[in-house]
């Protein structure tokens, strides 16, 4: 993305903060609530509420950093090579940037889920766990957060691209 079209067209940076903002807070607390977790994080439970899986610090670290730098690149990328002024090429470039606001959001709301529930546990296998409520509000927030990505698209015509 040349400078000129960053200039002409404010509105990635918008699509660049609102997540990011997201992904830094929960960061944030993730590293904050690091001395009061288990040393291996449960990663799955059976219907009964048991841990039945877990993962080290850092496995929890990668698994929830990776899709979401990879939700907020795609777009960026496939924003920087559209091609076409067409509805379709717009609607595409939206659903693009509202998924990857989504994924960001979705994604966040979820590891604070998980590992909100195993601070002060001695182990994964004694972790409580989550609570599915908050699932649905992470779900409900990602929902509402993909509409505002999906509108704050910097969609642009063939004037404004490099």
């Amino acid at each position: 993305m040349s400078a000129k079209w960053q200039q002409s067209n404010p509105r990635w940076q918008a699509y660049l903060a609102a997540p990011s903002l997201a992904v830094a807070a929960t960061l944030f607390l993730l590293v904050a609530w690091l001395p009061d977790l288990p040393s291996q994080i449960a990663t799955q439970w059976s219907a009964d509420g048991a841990a039945t899986s877990s993962s080290s610090r850092f496995v929890m670290l990668v698994t929830y950093l990776v899709p979401v730098f990879t939700a907020l690149l795609i777009p960026l990328v496939v924003g920087h090579y559209q091609a076409g002024d067409s509805a379709l090429a717009q609607w595409g470039m939206r659903m693009a940037y509202g998924l990857g606001w989504f994924v960001a959001v979705f994604m966040s709301g979820m590891a604070l889920t998980f590992t909100s529930a195993q601070r002060g546990a001695a182990s994964a296998l004694e972790a409580s766990p989550p609570d599915w409520v908050w699932a649905g509000v992470s779900l409900a927030v990602a929902a509402l957060s993909a509409v505002a990505g999906a509108a704050l698209a910097p969609v642009t015509t063939s004037e404004t691209r490099p």
